[in-house]
C-alpha cells in the first residue's frame, strides 16, 4: 500500500490564510505533511509527499500524479490524503468555529 500525502495549496495561492494573516495554509500544511510522512515511514509504511514543491501545482497535475501511481500499483493499493487548514473569519476578525471534515474525492479528474 502506497500512502500519498498531498500538502494542500502552494505558496502563490492567494487568500489561503487565517483571518489575521499569521497562519499561511501552504506553510502550515507542508509542515504537517512532512511530519506525517516521516512518522509513517518511521512505522515502515510506504509513504511520500504528492507535492514536494512549494509553488502551486494545479489540481489536474496533482490528479495526474495520483493516477500515475495508481496505474503502477493498482487503485486499491494507493491511499491519498490531502491536508488543508480551514479558518473561519470575516476580514481580520475571527469567528467561532470548531470541528473537522473529511471528504472522499473521485480517483480521477477529467478536464
Amino acid at each position: 500500500m502506497k500512502i500519498l500525502i498531498d500538502n494542500g495549496h502552494g505558496r502563490e495561492t492567494a487568500g489561503k490564510r487565517s483571518p489575521d494573516g499569521r497562519l499561511l495554509e501552504w506553510s502550515y500544511t507542508r509542515e504537517i505533511a512532512r511530519r506525517v510522512v516521516a512518522e509513517l515511514q518511521a512505522q515502515h509504511y510506504y509513504a511520500s509527499l504528492l507535492v514536494p514543491e512549494e509553488e502551486d501545482i494545479p489540481l489536474d497535475e496533482r490528479c495526474r500524479r495520483v493516477n500515475r501511481v495508481c496505474s503502477e500499483l493498482g487503485r486499491r493499493n494507493v491511499c491519498l490524503v490531502s491536508i488543508h487548514v480551514n479558518a473561519a473569519g470575516r476580514g481580520d476578525k475571527w469567528m467561532n468555529a470548531s470541528g473537522w471534515c473529511c471528504c472522499r474525492p473521485p480517483l480521477s479528474r477529467r478536464p
